[in-house]
């Protein structure tokens, strides 16, 4: 992989993050938790809702975003 690619990667996963967190602070009754790695972690980035995530889930993969859910919420 070339730097750049990495780096874009590295970029879109702070925008990510950041994002994220935006809409925990905004709606903190949904977004209960966003986990980020220590380090460079890209676009691997965890959050926890506080409802069953099946529809935000089915709604993604409509928009042709993939989440992958480890559980209920």
């Amino acid at each position: 992989m070339s730097p750049s690619f990495l780096q874009a990667v590295q970029k879109n996963g702070k925008l990510l993050a950041e994002g994220l967190r935006n809409l925990q602070d905004k709606y903190p009754d949904k977004v209960k938790e966003v986990r980020v790695p220590i380090g460079p972690g890209g676009l691997f980035i965890g959050f926890e809702c506080t409802k069953p995530v099946a529809p935000l889930v089915k709604y993604a993969l409509s928009k042709r975003v993939m989440i992958i859910s480890g559980g209920e919420k």
